[in-house]
């Protein structure tokens, strides 16, 4: 099973939102899965399982990792937008 995953760092508060909801419904489906492992007889669905959970796991983690770039940026542009924050970097 080969998939790609290309997830882009939001770029406004709406897309921040989407994806935050996106990340949501993959952490569901990842539960869904991993439970289907847990708790699956049959070695076939087992695996398809495995599988399924592995994917939704990797674009969690991606999802994660473009949710907390964003937070970032948004608190180190908030520095320089700030002028109390600015005049306590200059100082």
């Amino acid at each position: 099973m080969a998939f790609n995953v290309s997830i882009s760092t939001p770029k406004s508060d709406e897309e921040f939102e989407q994806l935050n909801k996106d990340f949501d419904g993959y952490i569901n489906l990842l539960d869904k899965y991993a439970s289907i492992v847990a708790n699956s007889k049959d070695p076939r669905s087992r695996l398809q399982a495995k599988a399924l959970a592995f994917k939704y796991s990797i674009l969690c983690e991606a999802c994660s990792i473009a949710l907390e770039e964003y937070t970032t940026i948004k608190e180190f542009d908030g520095l320089f937008t700030n002028s109390e924050n600015t005049k306590l970097l200059v100082n």
